[in-house]
Order: structure tokens, then C-alpha cells, then sequence
């Protein structure tokens, strides 16, 4: 298979992951801001319905995008597995230089800010999923929590194995890297304490988003409560 058309597919599959992480950010805030109001009915795409339905809908909608993600990390990982050793370079440096604000592959040198800009990428990314299950998680309505928690422990499920999937291919990246580019394997081996420092941070800094939010709703709906009994 030519090196070339290798090289290419790469950088569509990474466009396509670019593409479902952004939009599924965007929604993410838009479903988010609407599941966090005093509303029983919530409207999504002009279309309005219960908090319970609105929730089904987002978790199903999250989970597919999910599965979507880790399908095209799979297929990167398969693809790079492909490249001969000619064109191998060529392939991590399309990987590398993508211009996706998000990329967990990013590299662009060792110099301060080169790190700092591409370091946090995987961080981010374990922040955006925080922002899409929390979400979902603020739609629900009169469920149990043991209901409410299904489809977004399925979400989450996922993204562990999205996880595992972009350890596979950094480490696939160093091994090949380390036989055909030792320069480039080294800058890119000097990145990775800041990479995983990225990563850690990403849980905590997700994890208080998702906690804030409930915080918030909790107040909310006490103080929606406290005007009902009012009216009454």
C-alpha cells in the first residue's frame, strides 16, 4: 500500500476526530446551560421534551460520538502500523504538526513554549469529556441515580479504551521513531513527564466541573422548590 495514501488517510482521520470532539464541546455547553436552568422541558434542536427524554438522547447521542472517537483512534493506530519505514516520518509529522488546538500528539520542538502549547493536549481532551457527561448528567430528571449513571458510565467506558488507545499509538510512535529518527525521539521522550503531568490534571480539573455543576443545579432546583411552596 502506498506510503502516501497512508500518510493522508491519517491526517482525515485525525480532521474527522477534530471534528466530533469539537462539536461534541459546543453541544456539550449549549445542552449543559439548558439542563442547568429551572425549565421542566428542555428543547434541543427545536424540539422540546422532558428532561428524562432530553437526557436519553443526549447519553445515546455522547456514547455513539464516544464509540465514533475510539473507531478513528483504532484506525490511526492501524494505519501508522502500515507506513513503511520510508514514509514513517512523513506520517508522525502529520500526526505531530495537525493543527487541532485538542491534539494529543502534538509536537512542535522542546523550546518553552513549543511544550507548554502541546503538552496539555490529552489533558483537555479527558476535560472535554468531563464537560460532555456532565451535560448529560444535569438533563436528568426524576430518574434514580443508579438510572441516571447507565449510558454515561458507558460513555466514560469508552473513553478509558480511547485512553489505552492513544498510549498504544504514542508508544507505537517512540518505538519506530527511536529505530528511524533517534533526534526526533528524543525531543518527543523529553515531552513526556509534561504530558502525563497534562493528563493528571485533566481528572481533577474535569472532576470539579462535573462536581460544580451539580453543586449549582442542587441550588437551583432547592431555590425553584422554595417558590413553588411559596405560591402555594
Amino acid at each position: 500500500m502506498s506510503g502516501e495514501i497512508l500518510v493522508n488517510s491519517i491526517e482525515a482521520h485525525l480532521n474527522a476526530l477534530a471534528s466530533i470532539l469539537t462539536w461534541g464541546v459546543v453541544l456539550a455547553l449549549g445542552v449543559g446551560w439548558a439542563g442547568l436552568g429551572k425549565k421542566d422541558k428542555i428543547e434541543l434542536a427545536k424540539l422540546e421534551m422532558s428532561r428524562g427524554q432530553a437526557f436519553v438522547i443526549g447519553a445515546v447521542a455522547y456514547v455513539i460520538a464516544n464509540l465514533a472517537i475510539l473507531l478513528s483512534l483504532w484506525r490511526i493506530e492501524g494505519l501508522l502500523a502500515l507506513v513503511d519505514d520510508e514514509h514513517y516520518v512523513s506520517a508522525y509529522t502529520t500526526l505531530a504538526t495537525h493543527d487541532w488546538l485538542l491534539n494529543p500528539f502534538a509536537f512542535l520542538g522542546t523550546s518553552r513554549v513549543s511544550t507548554l502549547s502541546t503538552q496539555f493536549g490529552i489533558g483537555l481532551m479527558i476535560v472535554s469529556w468531563w464537560i460532555c457527561v456532565t451535560s448529560v448528567i444535569v438533563l436528568r430528571g426524576r430518574q434514580t441515580w443508579l438510572k441516571s449513571l447507565i449510558l454515561p458510565f458507558i460513555f466514560y467506558l469508552i473513553g478509558i479504551f480511547s485512553l489505552f488507545a492513544l498510549y498504544r499509538i504514542y508508544q507505537l510512535n517512540l518505538t519506530r521513531l527511536n529505530a528511524l529518527a533517534p533526534s526526533i525521539y528524543d525531543e518527543l521522550r523529553a515531552t513526556a513527564e509534561g504530558r502525563w503531568i497534562g493528563a493528571y490534571c485533566g481528572v481533577p480539573v474535569g472532576l470539579a466541573i462535573f462536581i460544580g455543576a451539580l453543586i449549582y443545579q442542587g441550588r437551583t432546583k432547592s431555590e425553584r422548590l422554595r417558590v413553588l411552596k411559596v405560591r402555594r
